[in-house]
């Protein structure tokens, strides 16, 4: 096996130059998380064996089973010198050398993600600070149909006039459209879709949920650690494929006396910084919508 120059990058280790590469394209089991993340590092300047180093987290394009990180040179550099320690021979032509190395980084579920959250303190001053409040409405209901069978009726949502679902395809947009980009090509089913969610279902409208009392179900879904600040945020959108637990938006509601907050966007599965909100309501008017 050669690395093709194409998509593979050098990294120098010990003044040798390797390439590696990542498989942008993931397998089936990678793609439903059966399958953990793999890279493959060759000698650059000589034919030889190829090092199979399998890494302790999912590929990116495994559909946001749990978080996952990039490979690093860095990282790539510490498997290398492991690797070389357990009898990998890069100059000598022969198997593929297929290695789990102790080295690879394991991610972290409990890891501050995102941007800091709004301090009580700073949720009071910015509630001051604002002349107008925004407006929740919920309008009609939308049904939705899967290819192969069943049906879902969710619940539209507006804030200050404008769907939800567009002022969160307008947060990820960029973000998406980043990552689509870092992987090249690819398979087009693996890209990723801005706003890629469900809206609320029908049982929303009467959920304790909207008012912060509720903590995240999707979120205890996953082994964390009780202090883990996602848990206390309420699930306001999941996965369009139907399976909530693939892919989540969170939010922090803040009810105060006389307004209720939506703040601290958040996926639950990707570290992005949500451009989105915070949206100031009356809290009267809140209630309000709710009937």
């Amino acid at each position: 096996m050669t690395l093709p120059r194409r998509g593979s990058r050098t990294v120098v280790v010990d003044g040798v130059t390797y390439r590696w590469r990542v498989r942008t394209r993931p397998t089936a089991a990678q793609r439903t998380g059966r399958s953990p993340l793999g890279v493959a590092v060759e000698r650059d300047d000589v034919r030889g064996a190829t090092l199979v180093a399998v890494l302790r987290r999912l590929h990116p394009g495994s559909g946001g089973l749990e978080r996952t990180y990039a490979v690093t040179p860095r990282e790539v550099a510490a498997v290398v010198r492991e690797a070389l320690s357990a009898g990998w021979t890069p100059t000598h032509e022969g198997p593929q050398f297929a290695f789990r190395p102790a080295s690879a980084r394991v991610p972290s579920r409990t890891a501050e993600v995102g941007p800091p959250e709004l301090t009580t303190a700073v949720i009071h001053e910015l509630v001051a600070a604002r002349t107008s409040r925004d407006t929740l409405r919920f309008g009609d209901t939308q049904t939705l149909t899967w290819p192969g069978g069943g049906r879902y009726a969710g619940v539209r949502i507006e804030v200050s006039g404008k769907d939800l679902m567009d002022w969160v395809r307008d947060a990820e947009r960029p973000h998406v459209e980043r990552e689509n980009a870092n992987r090249g090509g690819g398979d087009p089913a693996c890209h990723l879709v801005p706003a890629d969610y469900l809206p609320p279902p029908q049982t929303f409208r009467t959920s304790r949920e909207l008012f912060g009392e509720v903590p995240s179900v999707e979120a205890r879904s996953f082994v964390m650690e009780p202090s883990d600040r996602r848990l206390s945020k309420t699930t306001l959108l999941t996965c369009s494929c139907g399976v909530s637990e693939c892919e989540f938006l969170l939010v922090r509601i803040s009810v105060l006396p006389d307004v209720v907050v939506w703040s601290d966007f958040e996926s639950f599965h990707r570290p992005w910084v949500y451009d989105l909100g915070p949206f100031v309501f009356d809290r009267q008017e809140y209630e309000a919508a709710f009937g």
